[in-house]
Formats: C-alpha cells, sequence, structure tokens
C-alpha cells in the first residue's frame, strides 16, 4: 500500500554531477520515512502497465545524446526562448549554464569558459555583437552560435566579421541548432 507523495524533479546540478540530462531525483515523504528507495519508474512497479512516457524514456534511452558533455552558455533576454533552448540542449546531454544579459555573458565566458556559446544578438547591458567581440578576444574562445529575430543581411555580415561561426533567425528549429552544435563541436 502506498502512502505519501513522490517528488520528481530535474536540476542542472544533477545533469552535472551524473552528466546526463535526464537525471531524476527521487524523495518519499510518509509516515516518517525519509529517503526510501523507489522504483526507477511506476512501470517498474508489480502488476503496473508501462506507460506512454515509460515507452518513450526506454527509446530515448536507447538514442545517443549528441551533445554528451559539451559545456553551452546560453544567453537571451527572452525567458521563454532561453528554457525551451536550454531544454532541449540538455536533453542532448550537454551541460547548460544561462544568462539574460551581455555583461554577464562576458563574465561567465572569461572566469568559466563553455565549449559553446548560443548568443542572442539583442541583449540588455551589451549587445550580443559586443559580447561576441569580447568573447572572440579570449585565450580559447567557444564556438560562437548567434541567434536572432532580426533579418537584415548587414547584421549577419557584420556577426561573420566579429567571427561568429553558425548564424540563426528566429523563431529558431531546435534540431537544426542541436544539429549545428554538434557538428561545430565536432570539428574542434
Amino acid at each position: 500500500m502506498f502512502f505519501g507523495r513522490v517528488d520528481v524533479y530535474r536540476s542542472a546540478y544533477d545533469n552535472r554531477v551524473q552528466g546526463r540530462g535526464n537525471v531524476v531525483r527521487r524523495r518519499f515523504w510518509a509516515a516518517g520515512f525519509r529517503d526510501v528507495p523507489l522504483p526507477a519508474r511506476l512501470c517498474d512497479v508489480p502488476g503496473h502497465p508501462p506507460t506512454e512516457d515509460a515507452r518513450m524514456t526506454d527509446q530515448a534511452e536507447d538514442m545517443e545524446l549528441r551533445l554528451e558533455g559539451a559545456t553551452v552558455l546560453i544567453v537571451d533576454d527572452d525567458r521563454e526562448v532561453l528554457e525551451s533552448i536550454d531544454q532541449a540542449l540538455q536533453a542532448e546531454g550537454a551541460l547548460t549554464q544561462t544568462c539574460q544579459d551581455g555583461n554577464s555573458a562576458v563574465r561567465i565566458c572569461e572566469s568559466d569558459p563553455p565549449e559553446l556559446l548560443v548568443l542572442d544578438m539583442m541583449l540588455p547591458r551589451r549587445s550580443g555583437f559586443l559580447v561576441l567581440e569580447k568573447v572572440k578576444r579570449l585565450d580559447a574562445p567557444p564556438t560562437v552560435i548567434m541567434v536572432t529575430a532580426n533579418e537584415g543581411k548587414r547584421h549577419q555580415q557584420y556577426a561573420e566579421s566579429l567571427g561568429v561561426d553558425g548564424y540563426l533567425l528566429k523563431p529558431v528549429r531546435l534540431e537544426r541548432l542541436i544539429t549545428m552544435a554538434r557538428d561545430m563541436l565536432g570539428n574542434k
């Protein structure tokens, strides 16, 4: 008989420690019991049929993680875009860090340089162009993919003159971003 509640959550810290994007920690709170081991999935409980989520999890575990272990900094002032890119890259095994302004991005790149920087063009405090210019002058500059809603060719040419490695227009197709990131990191 089951008494209590199961909390399932994901955290960036757990992802970094385990090196995978689908780490799940469980806690069981019931009648004085703490941290009682639970089955990995509900379908592992005897007599419980497999759920659609369990089948999808099995399929996901069989797939190769295309960005496993890659360190990625994602910079965008739009929280929804930031979170969707973050989740997509973590699901592919990347170790991600996020920020929402240009100054923070430069600070992070100087103190803990990532392998890949996914950078929005229009940012508060310091534009994506200024971040790109500063980051590309580092001793070991990261690969930079610039993401923007600005369709002007002049902006793309300027970014390329500053050393951008990839340039994508919003709305970003996450599969395209992941493929581009894998290809660029594989060529490094």
